[in-house]
């Protein structure tokens, strides 16, 4: 049973298609939006897509990467990453839309048909042919951006105690 007050978080699940309008506006379904929550995150992934992030899973990325010295220039690497394209602070307007940001939508190429794809503590909006090109060689694709993320969280799994 959960506390008084804390919301049970289910995970993000199913593929949907929506339309970003020529303001940034994208309407999730019912189940995306409740299981987002209120208010919500969205970063740019280590794949290139941008990830939606409900904010106690968000909460809880920045809790453990904070928690480490922030003079440590591997764990500043890695937050650099994650947080220099965000916004947590996205919330639904009275029909159901979120606005995200031109910056987010430049970042993760999206323009108009978006897929959104439920991936349990997140949810990935892609441009079609971005997911394309990612299915077509998920290895290649982004490699750069991905590579990136794995050196500074390698940097980061050398400095941790060993079980």
């Amino acid at each position: 049973m959960a506390e008084a007050g804390k919301r049970i978080l289910l995970p993000l699940i199913n593929k949907d298609e929506a339309n970003l309008d020529d303001k940034g506006r994208l309407l999730f379904s019912k189940q995306k939006r409740e299981r987002l929550g209120d208010v919500f995150a969205i970063s740019l992934c280590d794949s290139g897509c941008l990830a939606a992030y409900p904010l106690e899973i968000w909460n809880a990325m920045w809790a453990r990467i904070s928690s480490y010295d922030p003079l440590d220039l591997t764990f500043r690497k890695y937050a650099e990453l994650l947080y220099n394209v965000a916004d947590d602070e996205v919330k639904f307007d009275p029909q159901n839309r979120a606005t995200i940001s031109k910056s987010l939508r430049t970042e993760g190429k999206l323009t108009g048909k978006v897929l959104i794809f439920g991936c349990g503590d997140r949810a990935e909006l892609w441009d079609p042919e971005e997911r394309r090109k990612y299915e077509e060689d998920k290895a290649a694709y982004a490699r750069d951006r991905r590579e990136e993320y794995e050196r500074a969280w390698l940097q980061i799994a050398e400095t941790l105690p060993r079980r």
